[in-house]
């Protein structure tokens, strides 16, 4: 009966200390880890047609992007959908969300997910019509 006692003291104690032990990094996605080059497949759905195509036209392209760190919880990506300049996300979890896209005035509403090496983004692109588009940036 003493034996089970002191098995069961030891068991609880070593769970007690595993459990106090935290990761280094919490398991978080930090600026650090998605700063890189990166190669992006962009879709583009028409939403009205009124680009000479009927509405649901659906585009393609590829194109580079880079995402460089401006503080522990903002990024500036640069050449989003071939736009000259840049703009700042900010980092919430998983998740990516746009400050501003100025310079790049056509494209809007920026947001995206993380998952390993890749982010997934969704975002509208004005041009003379509205566009939904979805992009998968891989890291290079």
């Amino acid at each position: 009966m003493k034996l089970s006692a002191v098995i069961c003291s030891m068991s609880m104690a070593t769970l007690v200390l595993l459990g106090s032990c935290k990761k280094e990094n919490g398991g978080e996605i930090t600026v650090d880890d998605i700063v890189g080059n990166y190669m992006v497949n962009d879709t583009t759905s028409s939403l009205t047609g009124c680009d000479g195509g009927p509405a649901g036209d659906v585009d393609y392209d590829s194109y580079a992007v880079v995402i460089t760190k401006k503080n522990d919880n903002t990024v500036t990506v640069s050449a989003f959908n071939h736009c000259t300049g840049s703009f700042d996300v900010s980092l919430s979890g998983e998740s990516l969300v746009a400050l501003l896209n100025e310079p790049c005035t056509g494209v809007k509403n920026v947001v995206g997910t993380i998952s390993g090496n890749k982010i997934y983004f969704n975002y509208k692109f004005y041009t003379i019509c509205e566009f939904n588009c979805r992009a998968t940036a891989v890291k290079q």
